[in-house]
């Protein structure tokens, strides 16, 4: 679709504004979507690709000076570097910035613990597999379901056995 205002350029940006009960639609390319009137934030870049690097930005803490700012030992990402770009450098990014990334993680996904689907051919790691089998062994008992109980029971102490080899 072409830009409602220009005619000339790919439409990559929709714009609906609602004033005094009147709604207005546009759909605008990049260079008339900088110009629109009113939003300061498209003339910043305003994209996808932006949004968790605005994110941060907007709410990230002072940072240090460059010279003292910690980087990730591994690919030399600043945490200024994420906050600019919205992405880290590499998996170890992950751990070098822990204390930082972590309260954006929660925000953005509402969890820093993985509750998704495993693929079935990844074998969940024993400690999690015992936090599974105890949940469902109180919950055995709970309903009491006593013959299910034992046989999850059984199950649990051949598993912790195995973790102490």
């Amino acid at each position: 679709m072409l830009c409602e205002n220009c005619k000339k350029n790919l439409a990559t940006t929709y714009v609906k504004t609602i004033t005094n009960g009147e709604v207005r639609e546009m759909r605008l390319c990049d260079e008339c979507a900088g110009s629109f009137q009113g939003f300061s934030f498209f003339s910043d870049g305003f994209g996808l690709d932006n949004i968790l690097a605005s994110l941060m930005g907007q709410y990230a803490p002072a940072r240090n000076t460059p010279e003292a700012e910690t980087s990730c030992p591994v690919c030399g990402s600043t945490l200024s570097d994420i906050s600019e770009y919205g992405r880290v450098g590499c998996a170890n990014c992950y751990d070098a910035f822990y204390e930082e990334l972590m309260p954006y993680i929660r925000r953005i996904h509402g969890s820093a613990v993985h509750v998704g689907r495993i693929p079935k051919r990844i074998t969940p790691s024993p400690k999690k597999r015992i936090r599974e089998l105890e949940n469902e062994l109180a919950q055995a008992v709970a309903a009491q379901e006593y013959e299910r109980a034992a046989v999850i029971r059984d199950e649990l102490k051949k598993l912790k056995e195995g973790e102490e080899k």
